[in-house]
């Protein structure tokens, strides 16, 4: 069978959905007996590999249009021209001309942009209600990740319940790079680990609030707060300080595979 696959979370810095495509992948492509066709909208991010053989299509020079346009009017192209067999999505958002020929899966994470708007940016939130219901009504298969999320789709979107295949996330296997120490601050201490982009959707006020109002026998802990600047990025520094436990709080910003291993393997919480 002929695979292809839309790779662009792995093209940029690698987060959530991004993490999710690549371990996927790197376990259905080893030894696999079918073929592989990634499709992307640049060249693969700094660090990563996937297993090969496989085909690796991305404009030669990235046109001025935005990812999705690349998406939505070169993969049913690559498509085409490499016979494919099945196209999967792992990004809420399928190629919506794609020949019926050809079956589709999706992946979705969330429905945030439905039940939560106000706190996606207004072209994330367009992309989202413009792409995501096309794209299910297109799908063979849905795959989400949660219980929670199928039983979103199914109440609030009205998908069919035996459309949607739930595939729970697994941990992510320890890298082959040597292990790191936790940082300094973190040794001494037991601490409660946030990792995610610092964005409204991720409800950090809220984390802080309630971090804050852990009952005495438990202020030895640290909040650990992990992960990239998002869009409108909160004052996080100001809410600590707001919240009294800027001293009982780390900032770490992005961190690499390895140091995030290292601060699940050793988190409390």
């Amino acid at each position: 069978m002929k695979i292809a696959v839309d790779i662009r979370p792995l093209s940029h810095t690698i987060t959530g959905i991004g993490r999710y495509t690549l371990n996927v992948l790197t376990h259905l492509m080893q030894d696999s007996r079918h073929e592989w066709f990634l499709y992307s909208d640049a060249p693969l991010a700094t660090g990563i590999s996937l297993p090969d053989p496989h085909v690796f299509r991305a404009p030669v020079i990235k046109p001025r249009f935005s990812s999705s346009l690349i998406a939505q009017a070169i993969f049913p192209y690559w498509a085409i021209k490499d016979k494919i067999d099945l196209f999967w999505s792992p990004r809420h958002h399928l190629p919506l001309i794609m020949p019926r020929a050809i079956k589709r899966v999706v992946t979705i994470h969330d429905i945030v942009w439905f039940r939560h708007p106000e706190t996606m940016t207004r072209g994330g939130r367009l992309l989202e209600r413009l792409l995501m219901i096309p794209s299910i009504k297109a799908a063979d298969r849905v795959i989400s990740v949660s219980e929670f999320t199928r039983s979103e789709l199914t109440s609030a979107l009205a998908v069919a319940d035996s459309k949607v295949h739930v595939t729970p996330l697994a941990a992510t296997p320890a890298t082959d790079t040597a292990p790191v120490e936790l940082p300094a601050q973190l040794q001494a201490g037991r601490y409660i680990l946030f990792v995610g982009t610092l964005e409204p959707r991720k409800n950090l006020s809220g984390l802080i609030k309630a971090f804050a109002k852990l009952p005495a026998h438990h202020r030895d802990y640290k909040l650990v707060i992990a992960g990239q600047d998002g869009w409108l990025k909160q004052d996080l520094s100001n809410m600590l300080e707001e919240c009294g436990i800027s001293s009982r709080s780390v900032q770490l910003g992005y961190v690499n595979e390895a140091l995030l291993h290292c601060l699940y393997q050793n988190a409390a919480v």
